[in-house]
């Protein structure tokens, strides 16, 4: 889910244009933080389970889910505007994993959702200055 406004029917919590992985009705309250948790049976989900794995760490299990969620919102918003850039093609290759191997255990196979935030944030730098770069190209050009 990612509201385009602060919406008091999901909780007081809700922030406007902030990503919400949602899973109300298998949601968990675990008893470590990312990076200590061992992996958990998966709940059911509409995204799809990587090659018939069942157990994964929950947070990558979350990282992951969100990838896939990205992904779809990308992929519809390039289907107009030409080809998807390298660097996003990167970045869900990275957060979803391109071979999951099911760590029982916990999981490095791709980021927590903390350093997956930063390098989107990153993203987002670099494509304001290159856009940036362009729009100064292109006035530079009309004069």
């Amino acid at each position: 889910m990612l509201p385009a406004r602060p919406d008091t029917r999901f909780g007081k919590d809700i922030t406007a244009r902030n990503p919400y992985l949602i899973d109300f009705e298998f949601s968990q309250i675990l008893k470590h933080r990312p990076g200590r948790q061992p992996a958990i049976e998966l709940p059911p989900s509409l995204t799809p389970k990587p090659d018939g794995i069942s157990r994964l760490d929950p947070y990558s299990w979350d990282v992951y889910c969100f990838g896939w969620v990205m992904r779809g919102m990308v992929e519809r918003h390039f289907r107009y505007k030409g080809k998807m850039p390298w660097y996003m093609r990167w970045y869900l290759g990275w957060i979803i994993g391109e071979a999951e191997r099911g760590c029982e255990g916990i999981c490095h196979c791709r980021p927590t959702a903390a350093h997956a935030l930063r390098v989107l944030q990153v993203i987002g730098w670099y494509v304001g200055i290159r856009e940036t770069i362009e729009r100064a190209l292109a006035w530079c050009k009309l004069r």
